[in-house]
């Protein structure tokens, strides 16, 4: 492995959890609290910079390294992870609130409880793809101890 790729492989660690940690909290913050108050918007723009901040290097490092993934999971995950972001942010709009209740778009209980389900999934592969990336950072930093040793 060539240097650059093991340092860019070791800044990836901390954003590959993070997006881990993130998107599933992001979704459902979205699809739940909507666009109602101040706080929520401004919480839910905070979360979405960190985010962000943490899908664009990890998405970066596997274009840059493709074969650290799967060309058919790259796709999967990213697709998947934008789809899932655009339809949370855009079903925080339908979002209401009366007198402290909120009240959800059309047929809430049958898509919020199927797109947290999905959420999850991708969520999941994710975790996943970041257990397998930290496992081969250890070995190549345990190779490079012992050469160096």
């Amino acid at each position: 492995m060539e240097e650059k790729e093991f340092l860019a492989l070791q800044r990836l660690g901390l954003s590959n959890y993070s997006v881990f940690v993130l998107f599933p909290a992001v979704c459902a913050f979205y699809i739940i609290f909507g666009y109602v108050l101040p706080s929520f918007i401004f919480t839910e723009i905070a979360l979405t910079i960190l985010l962000l901040s943490s899908f664009i290097p990890r998405t970066i490092f596997f274009i840059r390294y493709p074969h650290q993934i799967k060309r058919k999971r790259f796709l999967f995950e990213t697709i998947s992870y934008i789809s899932c972001l655009i339809f949370a942010i855009a079903t925080g709009f339908l979002v209401k609130e009366n007198d402290g209740v909120f009240s959800y778009y059309f047929l809430n209980i049958y898509i919020q409880p199927a797109f947290i389900i999905f959420t999850l999934v991708v969520a999941c592969y994710m975790a996943s793809t970041a257990n397998r990336i930290s496992k081969i950072y250890l070995a190549e930093k345990k190779n490079r101890d012992i050469k160096v040793g």
